[in-house]
């Protein structure tokens, strides 16, 4: 089963009179269409295959199971290539290049045995705004991306929503200097492992980034929870993805 700490993000951002326009004010946000699907890919073959330009590696799949494949080991691969593979997936399908999409959310998870290894899925969130009507407001479309290499998948969401009161904030992937597998190390490093051990790794690792949401406004913060069963929360910790500070503000062991 495909585990992601997932929240609804839009609802959390406050507008204010000053700053949005009447109209917008008097109209609710519609949700105008959705798609989604999936598309197999070799985990083990997949990075060496963009590495030699070849970008066909992409195959429809009827169903997805978001399941790790017996067969495959756990991947060590960083937040570049799991982007690497997120990109090349998105002009397949899309014929669009991501570059021209704003990030609003890069989360990842791992299976705690797993936490050595690494970040072994990652899910992205991106979102444009476009005038295509006559009206006075945006329509934001919103495009997620979930990268799974031992299930060797890769899915997709498509939605669109009008008019865009909601405001996305986005984080520009370029800039971030603590990438995911940085952030983990250092969620291990300052209580995470104690955690997971003393649960004896029956736990999951969320992990997420999302632009604007940080303890000081306008910035962002890595937040990563540890989460045991019977939704237990044994660790849990903020890491500022510029600077690597930390806070941890939640550890059941301590």
């Amino acid at each position: 089963m495909r585990k992601w700490f997932i929240c609804v993000l839009p609802a959390m951002v406050l507008l204010t009179a000053a700053c949005v326009d009447p109209y917008v004010l008097e109209t609710k946000e519609s949700y105008l269409s959705g798609e989604e699907g999936s598309y197999g890919f070799d985990s083990q073959t997949v990075l060496h295959a963009l590495a030699q330009g070849n970008t066909n590696i992409f195959t429809p799949e009827a169903t997805t199971t978001g399941l790790p494949q017996p067969d495959v080991p756990p991947v060590q691969w960083s937040q570049a290539d799991f982007y690497r593979v997120a990109e090349a997936f998105h002009e397949f399908m899309w014929q669009d290049p991501m570059e021209r999409w704003h990030l609003h959310r890069l989360a990842f998870t791992v299976e705690c045995e797993d936490a050595p290894f690494g970040p072994q899925s990652v899910s992205l969130t991106l979102f444009r705004t476009l005038r295509i009507r006559q009206d006075r407001a945006n329509t934001r479309f919103e495009r997620y991306i979930y990268v799974e290499p031992r299930a060797n998948e890769i899915s997709w969401i498509e939605a669109s929503y009008f008019p865009d009161i909601f405001s996305m904030s986005s984080v520009d992937p370029v800039q971030i200097r603590i990438p995911a597998e940085q952030a983990l190390q250092i969620a291990e490093s300052q209580g995470g492992r104690e955690a997971r051990l003393a649960a004896e790794n029956n736990c999951t690792i969320f992990g997420s980034l999302v632009g604007g949401v940080r303890r000081d406004v306008g910035k962002s913060d890595w937040l990563i929870r540890y989460s045991g069963e019977g939704e237990s929360l044994p660790f849990e910790i903020t890491i500022d993805e510029q600077t690597g500070e930390y806070e941890v503000t939640y550890s059941k062991t301590k």
